[in-house]
């Protein structure tokens, strides 16, 4: 980092004092005093997590660490091609935040997962809510006036087993998700295939 001692120790402090880390245990010593270890608060930064299905919608919060914060809001929905369910979408998303008690402050980011052909760059789905020229995510980053990440449902549960599931350690796997349909995720290399666009 090229940064003095000093310089760092009062940076270190100052994430403490702010509660962005804390001071989880004391590492193994190699001479001298034991170091302090340090990793981010769990309540640094929350993501909303929307898992839309062909006639389902989930809505939950998640930490830092992966963990969902409450059991979420599941409901029905029938999932429209062109942008009709997008009313019906909102709605829910606005029903768990308020039942909740949730601030928009608490919320860094969000996460919308889907069936369809989607280009997660420009945040378009070619199959669901689906009209020429309109970016989901733009839509969604200006309802929410935060981050918006859109990814196929199959690619995530990909990534799932990767990080956590069946595929961890594994350099090649397929990923097979049966629900309406059939969808099939790729790691090759140890990394999950997003496709060409």
């Amino acid at each position: 980092l090229k940064i003095s001692f000093p310089t760092l120790n009062n940076l270190v402090s100052e994430l403490v004092a702010n509660k962005i880390i804390i001071n989880a245990q004391k590492g193994i010593s190699v001479g001298g005093r034991k170091p302090n270890l340090y990793e981010l608060n769990s309540s640094v930064f929350n993501v909303l997590c929307i898992q839309i299905e062909r006639f389902s919608i989930h809505v939950s919060l998640a930490d830092n660490r992966n963990e969902e914060l409450d059991p979420g809001l599941e409901e029905s929905l029938h999932l429209s091609k062109d942008k009709s369910s997008l009313a019906r979408i909102e709605e829910l998303v606005a029903s768990y935040i308020s039942r909740q008690g949730i601030s928009w402050d608490n919320i860094s980011g969000v996460i919308i997962t889907m069936p369809g052909l989607i280009n997660d760059i420009k945040g378009t789905n070619k199959t669901f809510l689906y009209e020429a020229g309109f970016s989901l995510k733009d839509y969604f980053e200006l309802q929410y006036k935060k981050k918006v990440y859109i990814i196929n449902d199959v690619k995530l549960a990909a990534f799932a087993e990767l990080r956590h599931g069946a595929a961890e350690g594994k350099n090649n796997a397929i990923i097979i998700l049966m629900d309406w349909g059939i969808g099939i995720g790729l790691i090759i290399n140890g990394k999950v295939y997003m496709g060409a666009d």
